[in-house]
């Protein structure tokens, strides 16, 4: 039996929680009305069709900022090397591969293949010297060697080659997640849906929309990325229910998806087809409800900033 190849760049998330709630939309000053995107449907039903807009909405702010691919909350990506292979610099006398991502902003690198050859390439066990900018990567290669248990650190063959191969993986993009049970005024951590991109100093911001009392609230210093109950800095302010919003994703991005679901709204209740009588044909057909284009075009001017350039 053959084995496959797979590729693996194909972005991986734990979650993906919408970027507002059906509370925070309800709570913004839109004028849009949320009582019959299910025609004829209950209030509970309605409240469930909004969630699956505002999905629609954060889908839409992702592929308008990162591509059919991506998207703004955390996830995990892959950054494999091209078929020519990533150049060596040299720079100070130290030799380094610059490795430019497709997907930012970069939060961690949490693992490193490298190879002087594609046929050979083996995993870095010591990110030292690893360097997680902005657009790049920096990964060091002179002066580095096996480590004295004999695992590979990085790469000691092939020391002259100017090209190396292997693939980077790494975490972008804003921590987004929802707290998964509530949490107690006075709590010094909480547990969000998830954890991903959530490192010791964060701000985030917890959106409680139904009491009015959202807070700023920032990851402690001995947070250990990953664990599930998220040690903070200072106690809470005021309690908080489970589905309570708790992101990093920039304010403009959140008020983005606002003015997208309000147009979505616009857009499903404007497209009816007004008959004059049952057996003629339509006399009008209504395109959009006052209000839906400048939504839309308010939401595209404030994701501009944060679309990447590929």
């Amino acid at each position: 039996m053959v084995m496959p190849v797979y590729a693996g760049y194909v972005p991986s998330y734990v979650s993906r929680e919408p970027y507002i709630t059906v509370d925070e939309f309800l709570s913004s000053p839109t004028g849009t009305d949320t009582t019959q995107i299910l025609p004829g449907g209950t209030p509970q039903q309605n409240r469930d069709a909004l969630a699956g807009v505002i999905q629609r909405a954060s889908n839409e702010a992702d592929v308008y900022c990162c591509g059919p691919t991506g998207c703004l909350a955390a996830s995990i990506d892959v950054q494999t090397a091209p078929p020519q292979g990533w150049r060596v610099q040299t720079r100070g006398g130290l030799r380094q591969i610059w490795v430019p991502v497709d997907n930012t902003p970069v939060v961690a690198v949490t693992g490193v293949s490298l190879g002087w050859d594609p046929s050979s390439v083996t995993a870095v066990t010591d990110l030292t010297g690893v360097w997680p900018g902005q657009k790049v990567i920096t990964i060091p290669i002179s002066g580095l060697t096996t480590t004295p248990a004999g695992t590979v650190a990085y790469p000691t063959a092939g020391a002259g080659s100017g090209r190396a191969w292997g693939a980077v993986e790494y975490v972008n993009g804003y921590a987004n997640a929802t707290l998964s049970v509530a949490a107690a005024a006075g709590a010094t951590s909480i547990t969000p849906t998830d954890v991903l991109a959530l490192y010791p100093g964060l701000q985030l911001s917890i959106y409680d929309t139904t009491s009015g009392r959202s807070e700023t609230v920032q990851v402690a210093s001995s947070y250990t990325p990953g664990t599930a109950s998220v040690t903070l800095a200072a106690a809470l302010s005021y309690a908080h229910v489970a589905g309570t919003a708790v992101s990093a994703l920039p304010p403009a991005v959140r008020q983005a998806v606002v003015s997208l679901t309000s147009a979505l709204i616009k857009r499903r209740g404007g497209e009816s087809i007004v008959l004059a009588a049952i057996q003629e044909e339509p006399s009008r057909k209504t395109i959009g409800e006052p209000g839906m284009t400048a939504d839309e075009e308010h939401a595209y001017r404030i994701l501009k900033p944060f679309r990447r350039v590929r």
